[in-house]
């Protein structure tokens, strides 16, 4: 069973009228959290993933969320699981309201360039190191002082804006041993040695240099690949799962099942049918 620890902070017990709900929960494994289709009324929802991994969509597009990504979503527009259910993760979420368009408690130059900022960011984007913000906004609604409104509303500005920062651009830059390795994974199947042969690096050289910029193991990383390119075409095609299990770089269909019920706790059949009746 999944070990699941959840809190949520709801107005008025955010203190602020423009946040409506703070939230963050836990769980060791897939469970029945419903996450279907659903959007928020006049809200924004920004969440941001601690740990663990999750396939949402909206827009009609699949984004795969991992450890220090955000996932941002507009004012009434409809998201929510592929599969319907909350994954393995740890996940902090807050929903807000920007009344005309802007944020209270800033100079309306500075709140229509947050505006803007909200419009122009993606859906998913990679923003590591936002842990410390989400801590200080929840100590800051904690506050019972007379500065207290002041403290949530600047640690609720400081977070939007370091998200919004790193949603500007277009991802880190990587070192040029690192980029080609990148391009040869473009360029079709590929394993960890031919990764490292195309960095020009030694296997253990490359491996460090690899986790250093990317977070991850060659390995992982490559896993986590085709398993995106799988969850794609379970969605989107009617292939045999034996046909994506080769097409995406498993040697059997049964290690294939194996890596995507460790991934997502369901089958890849069970995934599709479930993808299919909640992704969009």
């Amino acid at each position: 069973m999944a070990v699941t620890s959840r809190r949520v902070l709801m107005s008025p017990e955010t203190r602020l009228p423009e946040l409506a709900m703070l939230g963050w929960t836990s769980q060791r494994a897939t469970d029945g959290l419903g996450l279907e289709r659903h959007s928020h009324n006049g809200l924004w929802e920004l969440c941001w993933f601690a740990r663990g991994s999750a396939d949402w969509w909206v827009g009609g597009a699949l984004h795969e969320l991992a450890a220090g990504w955000c996932y941002l979503t507009r004012p009434d527009e409809p998201h929510g699981s592929m599969s319907g259910l909350l994954e393995a993760c740890e996940l902090n979420w807050l929903q807000f309201t920007a009344p005309n368009g802007r944020l209270p408690g800033l100079l309306p130059a500075d709140a229509d360039s947050i505006a803007r900022a909200l419009v122009r960011a993606p859906h998913a984007f990679s923003a590591p190191g936002l842990g410390s913000l989400w801590t200080e906004l929840t100590a800051a609604l904690a506050r019972r002082d007379a500065l207290a409104d002041v403290a949530a509303r600047t640690a609720l500005h400081r977070l939007l804006l370091a998200a919004l920062a790193t949603a500007r651009g277009s991802g880190p830059a990587h070192s040029p041993p690192i980029a080609r390795a990148l391009v040869r994974a473009d360029e079709g199947r590929a394993t960890v040695a031919a990764l490292a042969r195309a960095a020009g690096l030694s296997r253990s050289v490359f491996h460090q240099r690899f986790h250093a910029e990317l977070g991850d193991s060659p390995a992982a990383w490559l896993r986590r690949r085709r398993l995106r390119q799988a969850k794609q075409l379970l969605w989107r095609s009617d292939r045999a799962i034996t046909d994506i299990a080769h097409a995406c770089g498993f040697a059997t269909s049964q290690r294939f099942a194996t890596a995507f019920r460790e991934s997502t706790g369901l089958a890849p059949q069970a995934w599709r049918e479930r993808a299919r009746t909640f992704g969009g």
